[in-house]
């Protein structure tokens, strides 16, 4: 029988899933890793330590959010693009890649932090990225 194709395909669907996980563990990986370096680099009183750690990670998160570009890969995979020939295929291909890369890359990251640091850490960091998912 003939199965009509969908221009946002269940496979597209998931690499934006693991997109959208593999921000949130950046994200809050990256809070982490802010919060202990500057604790460890520079000591500021204790109220000014908070707004400090809140201004680097707002920098932080623009810098990821145009890096990362998810709004522009999900706009791409959500248009039947993969279908086309020439160069809206080969941006379909790419947008593909990325969020593989990503989606995967952030997977294997976590995976590795979670082996290589403390459990107290590890349980800390993981719990605020599944609050963060959920």
């Amino acid at each position: 029988a003939f199965r009509e194709t969908q221009a946002f395909s269940c496979g597209e669907r998931c690499l934006c899933l693991g997109m959208g996980l593999g921000c949130t563990w950046i994200s809050v990986f990256v809070k982490h890793a802010v919060k202990a370096a500057r604790a460890e680099s520079i000591e500021l009183p204790e109220g000014l330590g908070y707004h400090v750690d809140s201004l680097i990670c707002g920098v932080s998160a623009g810098v990821l959010n145009v890096i990362i570009g998810k709004s522009l890969v999900k706009m791409v995979l959500k248009k039947d693009w993969d279908q086309s020939k020439g160069i809206k295929g080969q941006i379909s291909t790419l947008a593909t890649a990325w969020a593989s890369i990503l989606t995967f890359g952030s997977l294997a990251h976590l995976v590795s932090y979670c082996l290589s640091a403390s459990d107290e850490v590890t349980s800390k960091v993981i719990t605020k990225w599944a609050h963060s998912v959920f």
